[in-house]
């Protein structure tokens, strides 16, 4: 009985080609599965950073507008806020020249009634 038929010889040729062509499409669709996404737009290439950046922004607007405004529902004066802030920081100031030994008796330049 001869292996070598015609059927026979096509099947294993059809095993062989089948092989070559699955193999290099394999490796065609790895790259393009890489590749194209990016050139179609759906990568990291066509990523505009500004709009993230803009939207941080936003964000943060957004948020420093809320927070005034449930301050101001809250009773909380902004101006005696800032000033109270501004007498804070003066003090603390005055407080460490007075430890580092920079000012001794001149002290009396810093004002604590809220007019300098």
């Amino acid at each position: 009985m001869d292996l070598w038929t015609d059927d026979f010889k096509w099947f294993v040729w059809f095993l062989i080609r089948s092989a070559i062509y699955g193999y290099i499409l394999y490796h065609a669709f790895c790259f393009l599965r890489r590749k194209v996404p990016g050139v179609l737009g759906y990568g990291p290439i066509r990523k505009y950073p500004n709009m993230r950046k803009l939207r941080r922004v936003k964000g943060y607007f957004n948020y420093r507008w809320r927070r005034i405004k449930r301050k101001k529902k809250a009773g909380i004066d902004p101006i005696r806020t800032a000033f109270d802030g501004m007498k804070e920081l003066k003090d603390c100031i005055k407080g460490l020249l007075y430890l580092v030994g920079v000012v001794e008796h001149r002290i009396q330049v810093f004002r604590t009634d809220g007019y300098g």
